[in-house]
């Protein structure tokens, strides 16, 4: 019921208004840690040169979800850096619907990428349950685990892969990690990129 009532009642659009983005920018703090985030300024600077691009997804005004996706030049894909439903609205299928979305509008990309913490290394049995719920709600949207693993601010993540394209998948997975580092050295800078973000490449990323 909920996934039919999100088809016909929910919008996605890009988040314009001065009033949508102080939406976002509170929805941003609350749902991050601080030494998750990256400056909202720095955001909104990178869509205003086209780099990047916030997704809501609304019903009438009230934004049920909402995404960071940061334009890779390298591949043609997109990086969902930031994603995050309404504490309200979750359980309901609005997330799933959101990224279904987000597959239809990035439709002349290649593939979307995401980062998950690294499963199994969680401080305790919740956490790592948690993490495995995370990875199969990806999963079941046809995401893949990439065989790269990362650290990225002092946490290990895996990076997902939704392709998008019949040719999707990167062939060479040093020149597509060199590609995707990109994404963070033009958004960040080459300094903020080589403290935070280590990427190495895993013979068996599962």
């Amino acid at each position: 019921m909920g996934k039919t009532m999100e088809k016909t009642t929910c919008q996605m659009v890009p988040a314009q208004s001065q009033t949508d983005l102080d939406k976002v920018h509170a929805a941003y703090r609350r749902d991050f840690p601080d030494n998750e985030r990256k400056p909202f300024a720095l955001i909104l600077e990178s869509c205003r040169a086209g780099r990047s691009e916030i997704l809501l997804y609304k019903e009438e005004e009230e934004i049920r979800c909402y995404a960071v996706n940061n334009i890779c030049s390298g591949y043609n894909c997109v990086l969902v850096d930031y994603l995050a439903t309404d504490a309200q609205s979750r359980g309901k299928g609005y997330a799933s619907a959101f990224m279904r979305g987000m597959a239809a509008h990035y439709h002349q990309k290649d593939a979307l990428l995401l980062e998950i913490e690294k499963l199994g290394a969680g401080s305790d049995e919740a956490e790592n349950t948690l993490r495995e719920r995370r990875w199969h709600f990806y999963q079941r949207l046809g995401f893949q685990m990439m065989p790269v693993s990362l650290v990225l601010y002092g946490v290990p993540m895996h990076l997902l892969w939704k392709p998008l394209a019949a040719d999707g998948v990167p062939q060479d997975y040093t020149e597509f990690t060199e590609k995707y580092l990109d994404i963070y050295r033009r958004l960040m800078g080459p300094e903020w990129t080589g403290r935070h973000v280590q990427p190495a490449p895993l013979k068996n990323a599962e």
